[in-house]
């Protein structure tokens, strides 16, 4: 009764199953008929059972018989039939796909509609939305680019360690039982048309403001809005959409992600089936005076599965259903984003009131907000909820935001400021880049985007007016808008693309405009705001779910039939033990609380000094001191000292006395060549006294700022190709008392002696679990990105472990496109590495492990396409094509939103949880290998613990053996006594990409990160001064 197309049957498999269900009760599923299913066509004829239901209601046409399942077509759907049984497929439409054995192929879940479905759905859908004409509409399949089941699979769960219960703020989600099992994905395409307004009258009718003289305030048209040259922003996209939906009634339900995409809970464009609707309309944003007309076309591109994600989650079949969760997440972000106050950016979501705002200083404030994502887990989908923390500029006049950045008095802006002061700069650099509204056009209040300060006062910037002839700014404000500037001496805000030039008395900073650059002293101010307690955390995360995202009360998620719960998940977790490290004194440690001190030890390999240096960038007068404990002598002798405790040794008595040699800095473009001429020189005087010439230069800068460093830096790696360790002369007690000397004397030790080729600690026996059995290699991989709008290149670093104890490593530094995450010279990287480590022990090593840092969920399967090939290139080159070593490639994450509670009484002096927290069930993938790792303690703040995933596992680690690895592995990093976050691999990676920035020459060697950035050419040639091949084999970036 099927109108099927029967196929033929395979041996223990079934005959080809009906594409669709019919017009009975479910989605059809390829049936399974044959002796290992019970039907004919597709379920039974055509979707008809044979015996009870599915037990999600009604007859799933390719669920009946025996074993059900989607096995087949692959999608089985959910009935609403009655709750055991009853009811048919009733007749079968399409054609039925080939059986392929007792399981059917595998294949991605959801593939088409079946009609059932949606005549029996009608009951549970929002007042305004409707079925009709998406019995025909193919679902939206998973993104082809999305990770498949070829990544790596859980070998287990481990079992390491003291079993634990922790809090994790992972909220379960839930659909109701008669929920929508789809979303309809709508394609929203908005189109800037003109100005509207009448001749002589602004919008509502308003006498129109008369247009001023350009370079005197005259406004300009933003570029965002002309037609459709660019995307507006989603604030404004919000707005429009706002409008049309109260114009036109759209019925509540609806969700909007502030650029091109909406979906809904069913059809509710007119228009009947084809759901391709345009629209005009008019709209008055709050910031402007004039109506502005736009075109609207939204049209159905799609529906997309949340029945498909479920299934997913239980059954690990085809690809990650990454459409369903981005529909889920804009669902849960719409009510807050529309709001008219929330500023709304990448994740992170802020809602301004008094209570989550707090000064930081010279006109800038710190706002909390949240962040959340949709994620799929061991237990369920699950809504992650993190408190998010962001500087913006303090709302409120521009005189105020100079005064704070001068710090001065509002009342002494009225005599004015020098334009070569450091007042001047504070000023300019407070105000460049933000958005000001003015105050003196009525209603009409333009907004417009700083780009610089006037070198001139506002009564001396001259213009030439059409009527008024050559006048100045504050003559023309006075009698073109009856306004006596009040501080007329001051600089005029250059705003726009034209020059236009505004007196800041009349601007305001419009509020949520972000902080390009923080100074020092407000990132301090910031990081004890933002760095909230455990508990402190926790509860504010708790409120944030609990009173204002309240989810339970959010129309859009009701009319999906969303549920999330408002308690935080627990989560099962274990605490593993603490390596054993060894020393050359003592042979053997035990440590615990993830941290311990070097009193009475002595390096592992302590390296030897032939001859060093100090390069003083402070002069002999501040060298000094002040006191008989101060000074550079006093500091020479103490780390002297220091050295020679923990093992390292000079080659004679003589050459404990260093060069001294004293710099002046000049000019911040000449910077570079003074440190390279004063370090050559230093380093042949030790020649001249010692036969060497510098193992080391001590370099001693004035403060931390970023421009002696980097100078410092690119002499030392490029130019003269000798190790480098800078101090600050106040922390090292030359130019002030000091203070914990001891112990920073034993920190500079001990990159001293990594950077010269020692080692300052292993662990015990070498007891790395599976890999020590053989010749291994770690291999950590980073990539550092330009900020946003920058065309300057992205540069990756690439370093690998030269021997069995973990601790020396050498490094490749490459330059490549902006932005780019993959590492595309990644082949010649690890071939040039491998060829160090056999130089080092004389073996290839068979086992690698491979921490690569940065990449994100969507990248893995673009990693594995284009790294892992450039990896196997890499071995083909070494040994031609007999090098094949066994590779476990691992990613490292560190920004992700999930933090780990203890229980009451269970954590450490500061309320996180323990070092050596690892999380491999609940809340991790749920078929993949993946893990949470806490390795370190918390010195503030709420610790966030590491995400590992393995995209590859040739070396068949267990959970466990993986696990103790990566937890060991963060012991030993070089530069502190304490386990890290992250494990060294990755850390040295990240460092050597970092110093990377110090090397390329499309950064500036002087000024902010934010004015590098706009100094990036676009085009521009993609060029990195080298590492000196002297210190190259050596960690110099440590």
């Amino acid at each position: 009764s099927g109108r099927q197309r029967g196929g033929r049957s395979e041996r223990g498999g079934g005959r080809d199953g009906g594409r669709y269900g019919g017009r009975g009760q479910d989605w059809g599923g390829g049936g399974r008929s044959g002796r290992d299913g019970s039907g004919r066509g597709g379920g039974y004829e055509g979707g008809r059972g044979s015996g009870p239901g599915g037990r999600r209601g009604g007859f799933d046409g390719g669920r009946g018989g025996r074993r059900g399942g989607y096995e087949g077509s692959g999608f089985e759907g959910r009935g609403r039939g009655p709750p055991r049984g009853g009811g048919y497929g009733g007749r079968g439409r399409g054609e039925g796909g080939r059986g392929a054995g007792p399981s059917g192929p595998t294949v991605a879940p959801a593939s088409v509609f079946g009609s059932g479905l949606l005549q029996q759905r009608t009951s549970g859908l929002p007042e305004g939305f409707e079925y009709t004409g998406l019995e025909q509409l193919q679902l939206e399949e998973p993104s082809a680019s999305a990770p498949t089941t070829r990544l790596t699979r859980r070998p287990g769960f481990g079992r390491a360690g003291r079993p634990i219960t922790v809090i994790a703020n992972h909220f379960l989600l839930n659909f109701d039982k008669d929920a929508t099992d789809f979303a309809v994905h709508y394609d929203v395409d908005i189109q800037g048309l003109r100005q509207k307004a009448a001749p002589g009258k602004g919008a509502k009718g308003r006498k129109a403001p008369p247009k001023e003289p350009e370079g005197a305030g005259a406004p300009d048209q933003p570029a965002t809005e002309q037609r459709g040259l660019r995307p507006l922003p989603a604030d404004k996209s919000r707005v429009i959409i706002a409008a049309l939906a109260a114009r036109e009634a759209w019925p509540t339900g609806w969700s909007y992600d502030g650029r091109k995409s909406m979906y809904a809970p069913g059809n509710f464009l007119p228009g009947g089936p084809a759901q391709d609707s345009s629209y005009t309309i008019s709209v008055s944003f709050p910031d402007e005076g004039t109506e502005k007309e736009f075109t609207c076309r939204v049209r159905r591109v799609n529906v997309i599965s949340f029945d498909a994600l479920r299934r997913w989650v239980q059954s690990g079949q085809g690809n990650v259903p990454y459409e369903a969760l981005q529909a889920i997440e804009v669902i849960m972000r719409h009510r807050v984003c529309m709001m008219p106050s929330t500023v709304a950016f990448g994740r992170s979501i802020f809602v301004p009131h008094s209570s989550t705002q707090f000064p930081l200083g010279d006109g800038a404030e710190v706002w909390l907000g949240y962040q959340q994502s949709a994620r799929p887990c061991q237990r369920g989908i699950t809504v992650t909820i993190n408190q998010a923390a962001s500087a913006f500029v303090a709302a409120g006049p521009v005189i105020e935001l100079l005064a704070q950045a001068a710090n001065m008095p509002a009342s002494q802006l009225q005599q004015g400021v020098r334009t070569n002061s450091w007042e001047f700069k504070a000023m300019k650099q407070a105000v460049t880049g933000i958005k000001v509204e003015v105050t003196h056009m009525g209603n009409a209040r333009r907004q417009y985007r700083v780009t610089g300060l006037s070198t001139v006062p506002a009564d001396q910037d001259m213009f030439d007016h059409e009527e008024l002839g050559r006048i100045s700014v504050a003559q023309y404000f006075g009698s073109h808008y009856r306004h006596r500037l009040m501080y007329p001496k001051l600089p005029c805000l250059r705003v726009g693309s034209k020059g236009v030039r505004l007196p800041p008395e009349v601007c305001v900073v419009k509020a949520g405009m972000r902080v390009r650059r923080l100074t020092p002293q407000q990132t301090q101010s910031m990081i004890r705001v933002a760095a909230s307690a455990p508990d402190v955390k926790r509860q504010s995360i708790q409120t944030q779910m609990e009173q204002n995202l309240q989810f339970h009360r959010d129309p859009q998620a009701a009319a999906f039939g969303i549920n999330i719960d408002t308690k935080m998940m627990q989560v099962n977790a274990r605490i593993l033990d603490a390596p054993t490290l060894q020393y050359k004194l003592p042979p053997k440690m035990q440590v615990s609380g993830g941290s311990w001190n070097l009193k009475q030890c002595r390096f592992l390999e302590p390296s030897k000094i032939n001859a060093w240096a100090f390069c003083c960038f402070i002069s002999q007068q501040q060298a000094q001191g002040r006191g008989p404990d101060e000074g550079l002598n006093s500091f020479i002798n103490t780390l002297g000292r220091k050295l020679f405790e923990i093992g390292i040794t000079w080659r004679t008595d003589q050459v404990k006395q260093p060069v001294v040699k004293f710099l002046q800095p000049g000019p911040p473009e000449s910077m570079q060549q003074t440190a390279a001429e004063g370090m050559a020189q230093a380093s042949e005087e030790c020649r001249r006294r010692h036969g060497h010439p510098a193992s080391i230069i001590i370099c001693v800068l004035p403060t931390k700022d970023s421009g002696p460093y980097r100078a410092v830096k690119w002499a030392g790696d490029h130019a003269v190709g000798i190790v480098t360790q800078c101090i600050v002369a106040s922390n090292a007690g030359i130019t002030r008392p000091p203070k914990g000397l001891e112990q920073y004397c034993a920190n500079v030790a001990m990159k001293v002696n990594a950077k010269l080729g020692g080692t300052n600690v292993t662990i015990f026996n070498r007891m790395f679990p599976l890999i020590a059995d053989r010749p291994f290699m770690l291999i950590g991989a980073d990539v550092t990105h330009p900020p946003p709008g920058s065309d300057n290149p992205s540069i990756a670093g690439v370093v690998g472990s030269l021997d069995g104890n973990c601790a020396k490593y050498a490094t490749r530094i490459l330059v490549q496109g902006p932005r780019d995450e993959i590492i595309s010279e990644l082949d010649r990287a690890v071939k040039e590495l491998l060829q160090e480590f056999e130089r080092n022990t004389r073996k290839k090593p068979e086992r690698i492990v491979f921490y690569r840092d940065g990449v994100s969920e969507g990248q893995f399967a673009t990693v594995m396409d284009q790294e892992l090939p450039l990896l196997r290139k890499a071995f083909r080159d070494v040994s031609q094509n007999e090098y094949q070593p066994l590779v476990t490639f691992v990613v490292v994450q560190k920004r992700h939103n999930t933090r780990l509670f203890p229980k009451p009484g269970e954590g450490d002096r500061k309320g996180n949880i323990l070092p050596g927290t690892v999380v491999d069930r609940d809340i991790c993938h749920p078929f993949e290998f993946d893990f949470y790792l806490n390795s370190h303690e918390g010195l503030q703040g709420t610790v966030r613990p590491s995400h590992y995933h393995v995209l590859m596992d040739e070396n068949k680690f267990q959970a466990d053996q993986l696990q103790i690895l990566t937890h060991h592995l963060c012991y030993l990093f070089c530069r502190c006594t304490r386990s890290v976050s992250v494990c060294p691999p990755a850390y040295y990676a990240h460092l050597a990409a970092e110093r990377g920035r110090l090397l390329c020459s499309a950064y500036s060697s002087s000024g902010s990160e934010t004015e590098s950035a706009a100094s990036g050419q676009a085009g521009q040639k993609l060029e990195i001064d080298q590492v000196n091949a002297a210190i190259s084999g050596r960690m110099f970036f440590v």
